[in-house]
Order: C-alpha cells, then sequence, then structure tokens
C-alpha cells in the first residue's frame, strides 16, 4: 500500500507504524527533516539504489559552469581541535570466512560521455590549493607511512607514468632547495644505502641503447652566460661528528662484463681531452689492447717477413710501437734498409725530420748482430748504427736475408 503526504502547511511528529501502512513513502515536493534522521536500507539519491550500494547518487541534467554530483562542506565547532574531516571512507568486511581480493576506501573511474560532448580534462583526484591565510601547513595530498601488511606497504602506487611540475623533496622540504629539483636528505640504516638506485630492464625492442641514468643539462634560448654546465657533479661527501669512512671514492665503477665486445669502465668519446687535476693511479698501465699494423721492409727492394708481430698502443697523444719482423728474402747489398708504417698506426707529429725514437737490434746471423737508433721521418724508419748517417744495410753495408731478424720500439707523439 502507497500512502502519498501532500502536506498544505506543515506536519510534527509524524509516524507511519502499520504494517500495513509503512510501506512506501512518497514526498512529491521537498522534505526537510529538522532533526535527526535515519535511513536504514540501502538508499538512492536522483534515483534508484541497487542491492551493492549503500547510497547511490545520481541526477538529472544539472545546471551552472560548475556542476557537483555531490558536496561535502561541513562546519566545524570549536570543539574540533584534533581533526576536521570532510569526507571520510572506509570499510569492513562481514564476520565470514573469505578473501577480498582488494579494498578500496576511494575509487573513480572514467566518465560516461554524452553523444556530441567532449572532455578537455579528465582527472581522478585533483587536490585544489589547500594554503590560505590562518594555515600553518598546506599539503594537496598527504599519505602517512603505511605498515601492517604481510607482504607490501607502499605509501604511494603508480602502475603508469608520473610528472611532477616542481622540485621534489625526498626525506627533506624542498623549498628549503629552491636550487636543486630532487633533494634527497635521510638518515637510512641499512648495511648498503643508496640515495638513488636506477635498474631498468630493456625489453626485446631496446636494440640501440639502454641507459640506467642519462643528463643532459641545457640552458633557456635568451641572452645569458653560464659560469660552469656540468652533466654530473660529485661534490665533496662529508661525514657526520664521531663517524669514520675508511675508504671515500667520488666514482666507482665495478668491474664490467656483460659486453661481448668490449668492456670499459669509463668510456669518454670524441676526441676531446679528459683533465685530471690529481695523480692518476692506475693497477694494469697501460690499460687497453695491443693493435695489430703493418710494417714493410725495403733494402733497394721490398724484403719480405712473416712470423712476427708489428703492434702500438696509444695513451693520450704518446704512441708506442714494438716490431719483431723475422725476415724471408733477400735485399740489395749495400742499400739502406728501412722499415714503413702503414696507415694503422696514428700519424706521428713530425713531417719529415728524422728523429730518434727508440732502439732497434738487428740479428744478422747466430752471434753477428747490430744495434743502434731508430730514427723516425713521417712514417719512415731508418736505423743508424753510430756517428753521422751511419744508415744500417749502407754504413755497415750488408745485405738483408732470410733468416734475419729485425726488431725495433718507437715512442713518437701523435699528430
Amino acid at each position: 500500500m502507497s500512502v502519498q503526504v501532500v502536506p498544505t502547511n506543515s506536519l510534527k511528529d509524524l509516524a507511519v507504524t502499520s504494517p500495513k501502512l509503512a510501506n512506501n513513502l512518497s514526498v512529491a515536493g521537498t522534505l526537510s527533516v529538522a532533526g535527526t534522521g535515519a535511513l536504514v536500507g540501502n538508499v538512492g539519491v536522483g534515483g534508484n539504489p541497487s542491492a551493492a550500494m549503500g547510497i547511490f547518487i545520481t541526477s538529472a541534467a544539472l545546471t551552472s559552469t560548475i556542476q557537483y554530483g555531490m558536496q561535502a562542506s561541513p562546519t566545524f565547532s570549536s570543539a574540533a581541535t584534533a581533526i576536521g574531516v570532510g569526507v571520510e571512507g572506509t570499510g569492513q568486511t562481514a564476520a565470514a570466512s573469505f578473501t577480498m581480493n582488494e579494498f578500496r576506501a576511494l575509487s573513480t573511474y572514467a566518465p560516461s560521455i554524452g553523444a556530441g560532448s567532449t572532455i578537455t580534462s579528465s582527472i581522478g583526484l585533483r587536490a585544489q590549493n589547500m594554503g590560505k591565510a590562518g594555515i600553518t601547513n598546506a599539503y594537496g595530498v598527504y599519505i602517512d607511512p603505511q605498515s601492517g601488511a604481510a607482504t607490501t606497504n607502499i605509501g604511494l602506487y603508480n602502475a603508469g607514468t608520473s610528472q611532477f611540475v616542481g622540485n621534489i623533496g625526498i626525506g627533506a622540504n624542498p623549498a628549503t632547495y629552491p636550487n636543486m629539483g630532487i633533494v634527497l636528505l635521510s638518515p637510512l640504516n641499512s648495511a648498503y644505502v643508496y640515495g638513488i638506485v636506477s635498474n631498468p630492464q630493456g625489453g626485446s625492442a631496446s636494440v640501440t641503447e639502454i641507459t640506467g641514468v642519462s643528463v643532459s643539462p641545457g640552458t633557456q634560448a635568451v641572452s645569458f652566460t653560464v659560469t660552469q654546465l656540468i652533466g654530473l657533479h660529485v661534490q665533496a661527501m662529508s661525514k657526520g661528528t664521531g663517524s669514520s669512512v675508511a675508504n671515500c671514492y667520488g666514482v666507482l665503477v665495478e668491474p664490467q662484463s656483460a659486453g661481448t665486445s668490449t668492456n670499459w669502465g669509463i668510456y669518454v668519446g670524441g676526441t676531446l681531452n679528459s683533465y685530471f687535476g690529481g695523480t692518476i693511479q692506475a693497477a694494469n698501465y697501460p690499460l687497453g689492447p695491443w693493435t695489430n699494423g703493418t710494417i714493410s721492409l725495403t733494402q733497394g727492394v721490398a724484403v719480405s717477413q712473416s712470423g712476427g708481430w708489428s703492434r702500438w698502443i696509444q695513451i693520450g697523444k704518446t704512441v708506442h710501437v714494438d716490431a719483431y719482423l723475422p725476415i724471408t728474402s733477400s735485399g740489395t747489398a749495400g742499400q739502406v734498409f728501412s722499415a714503413t708504417l702503414d696507415g694503422t698506426f696514428p700519424a706521428p707529429s713530425n713531417s719529415g725530420s728524422y728523429a730518434t725514437k727508440g732502439p732497434f737490434f738487428y740479428l744478422n746471423s747466430g752471434t753477428a748482430f747490430y744495434v743502434g737508433s731508430a730514427t723516425l721521418a713521417t712514417r719512415t724508419v731508418n736505423f743508424m748504427t753510430s756517428g753521422v748517417a751511419n744508415w744500417l744495410g749502407a754504413t755497415p753495408s750488408f745485405q738483408a736475408l732470410n733468416g734475419h731478424i729485425m726488431s725495433f720500439s718507437l715512442t713518437y707523439e701523435a699528430a
């Protein structure tokens, strides 16, 4: 049975208690409850609720340029000296044996778009400016430490991307350091403490490069001068009073072994110089492998050699050449014996004038040999035994033969 009440003025203390009468109550107009009201059961505002909803709110088309589906704006009395909450969400499970896959105190979804309408920005949760006169601290979102869960306790989890327009403080207020994009200040207690950890894992499409940290600072497109532009700056580290540090490293690179071709701890590309203000200590110096080159021998005619080596290594602009050349053919007796470095060797800085660049040793037979200085002009090496212009092969005069051995080393400046 349905009872419709159409008050002409007002009714006080209306109660419908009879089971035959208390079925449906319909109010055509405005229902005002001046005291405390209780709705026992599921409630629908603007539409009928379902059994899965405690309160369901919908409406006909609203008016105004800014419209609200629900707004909570309570007035807190002077008794609220601890906390004032506009909207609070929590829940509870029934006293039964079951597992809920996920609980959400607050959940938002994408809106339904009516035919012909569009939305420029869809925002799940927006915190407007919370600061004004009379407020000491303003936080758009404040998350208390999470604890007590058996496996994971995370204050903020984002499965997608994040954008922060402004400074970020971790363990410190970024406003205290306005010139820093990210501030990391927090005493951590563990055997290993890391300010930032970056362990990206490239997928199957990452075939060009996987970079843990990439920096590329720049300047605005306006007229000004900056004194220093630094990609990575390691400042002086400090220690607290009473603590001690055994070893302090500005940069520590662990041994690399993942590469199938090369494994460098530090690689500086290009041709620019590197500057070290202090001394350099290396456990294995010089570093890097030798590079093989080709050295041709001449004594009037080309002299063949086989079974030895001709190699070089470069450290900065210093090039060191090491050659061991067993001879397998004959030269022309009395002619100058010389060697020529091919184009794989770095070009020397001298261009024509012979200068002594190292020693040589020529084994003529089982017991006969010549020693002297190896001189270099451009890429040609001549061998001086003693005196002025005493070039090996002419003075003393001899013929290079199969079974002889020429060995020499050079150290010169690259062009």
